[in-house]
């Protein structure tokens, strides 16, 4: 997701960018630290079995990993007790072995989509966002914001219910937020899909 989108998203929900960026980059720096101690504790694995990359261990013990049978995997006991007792102590003493398998055989931690992330930094900033108290004047119904905002009801009604457009129901009612309606005049691509292009 590229910035200016995720800056129109932000805007059209009536959020302050700076806040929603705050918040995107505090996620994502937790999520990289989440994923590095793992990355680090694989390649300490791999360093001590004798191989240097996962790919090289798992093409060496094909057979074992197959299986499922790491008795097949000569030493491979002794390093997990001299790992657990050293360098990688989150392998425990109860079962290291069990631990370094699931660990050399598991896939390698990844950083989530940087578009999910976002999608729960929006929610985040909605719920950490100060309310001002709303006055009649700020809500249009839904056929007049739609008119403002210059797209169809039935669109602007997913918005609001997938929370991209500030707005609420009452009773069999659609209200939206006049700053938000607006908003789509400023940001014309903002929440639309994408057209496809034509084939000639």
């Amino acid at each position: 997701m590229k910035p200016s989108e995720m800056k129109e998203r932000a805007a059209a929900a009536g959020l302050d960018w700076p806040a929603v960026k705050a918040i995107y980059d505090e996620m994502r720096a937790a999520e990289r630290a989440s994923i590095e101690r793992p990355i680090e504790a694989r390649r300490i694995a791999f360093a001590a079995l004798g191989h240097g990359h996962g790919g090289r261990w798992k093409l060496a013990n094909r057979h074992a990993t197959t299986d499922g049978d790491l008795t097949n995997v000569r030493h491979f006991d002794d390093v997990a007790r001299e790992l657990a007792a050293t360098e990688l102590p989150e392998l425990g003493a109860d079962d290291p072995a069990a631990e370094l398998w699931a660990l050399v055989n598991g896939d390698a931690p990844e950083m989530p989509p940087a578009a999910e992330t976002f999608e729960r930094a929006l929610d985040r900033a909605r719920l950490e966002a100060p309310r001002a108290p709303v006055s009649p004047d700020d809500l249009l119904p839904l056929p007049l914001a739609a008119y403002t905002a210059d797209i169809s009801e039935q669109w602007l009604r997913q918005l609001v219910k997938d929370g991209k457009v500030a707005g609420f129901r009452v009773g069999r009612c659609w209200l939206v937020k006049r700053s938000a309606a607006e908003s789509f005049k400023r940001h014309p691509t903002a929440g639309r899909p994408r057209k496809e292009a034509a084939p000639f």
